[in-house]
């Protein structure tokens, strides 16, 4: 069992996007359903250990989004309120399509676009 002195990051950065979208719906801005917290909770407490973690935001649309960075390169990730994660890359000013998947049932391929991105 851990120690309680102990903390996981990931399980910090879900408690700040459950935090954004509850300042948003209080404030009457955005709406992100509770289906769509919970899938980026799970995203980010499924990132391998260690894993670098993003930024996280909330959009106008209901999205939560996290972004990567290395350097001036990104890797931009959102979860949509129907459940798909979609994701782009920048390298350079370039963007690069990443992939459209379900954010539930597809998380590896993300885990392994995150992983080529530090490389």
């Amino acid at each position: 069992m851990p120690v309680a002195s102990q903390h996981d990051p990931r399980i910090e950065l879900c408690g700040k996007i459950e935090t954004l979208a509850a300042l948003e719906a209080a404030d009457g801005e955005t709406v992100v359903p509770r289906e769509t917290v919970r899938s980026a909770c799970a995203l980010v407490g499924g990132l391998p250990k260690g894993t670098r973690l993003p930024q996280a935001s909330v959009s106008p649309d209901g999205e939560i989004g996290l972004t990567w960075f290395r350097g001036r390169d990104q890797l931009h990730a959102f979860i949509e309120p129907d459940g798909r994660l979609v994701w782009t890359e920048a390298h350079d000013g370039k963007v690069t399509p990443g992939d459209d998947i379900d954010s539930l049932t597809e998380r590896p391929r993300f885990y392994s676009a995150i992983a080529h991105f530090y490389q």
